[in-house]
C-alpha cells in the first residue's frame, strides 16, 4: 500500500478530531499537540480513541520519520498499538525484567486489547496496515521486534470479522 492510499484509507476509516474541520486534520492544530496525542493515546476513554488514532496516524503518514530520531518519536504509539499477549515480545525481558514485571506488562496489553475492541474492521484493517508500512521504515528499525509483535495481534484482528 503506498502512502497516498494509507492516507485515505485513514481518512475513510477514521472519525475527523475536528467533524466540522475541512481537512481531515483540523488546520488549527499544532504539532506539540499531535506529539501530545500520540504521546498518550492511553489516556482517552475507549469510545474516544478512534479519532485521536486516527489523527496520529494520519499526521506520521503525512511526515513520515525521516531520521532515526524522528522514528523514536513513534515509539510511544507503537508501543500503545502493540497488544498481542499471544507470543508476546516484552522489551527488556532479555535484560532480567521479573516475572512480576512482564505479568503486568501482558495484563496492561490485555486492557488495551479490550479498550481497542471498539475500532470496526476497517479501523483494524488500517492499523494493520500502518503497521506494514513501519515495519518497512528504515528509520524505526529500532523498533523492528515491537512493531512485528503488534503485527501478530493486529494480523488477527484485520482478517477477522465479527
Amino acid at each position: 500500500m503506498t502512502n497516498q492510499e494509507l492516507l485515505r484509507a485513514v481518512q475513510c476509516s477514521f472519525p475527523k478530531l475536528e467533524p466540522e474541520s475541512d481537512g481531515f486534520l483540523p488546520e488549527k492544530i499544532t504539532k506539540q499537540q499531535l506529539a501530545d496525542l500520540r504521546d498518550d493515546l492511553s489516556k482517552f476513554y475507549p469510545e474516544d480513541i478512534p479519532a485521536p488514532l486516527g489523527a496520529v496516524l494520519f499526521s506520521s503518514i503525512q511526515n513520515p520519520a525521516t531520521n532515526t530520531t524522528d522514528g523514536w518519536q513513534l515509539e510511544r504509539l507503537i508501543y500503545f498499538l502493540n497488544v498481542n499477549i499471544d507470543e508476546p515480545y516484552v522489551a527488556g525481558s532479555d535484560a532480567g525484567r521479573s516475572e512480576n514485571e512482564i505479568g503486568a506488562e501482558l495484563e496492561h496489553r490485555r486492557q488495551r486489547q479490550k479498550d481497542l475492541s471498539v475500532l470496526s474492521e476497517e479501523q483494524k484493517r488500517t492499523v494493520h496496515a500502518w503497521l506494514i508500512v513501519a515495519l518497512n521504515c528504515s528509520h524505526l528499525q529500532m523498533l523492528r521486534a515491537e512493531i512485528e509483535d503488534a503485527l501478530r495481534f493486529w494480523t488477527k484482528a484485520a482478517h477477522t470479522t465479527e
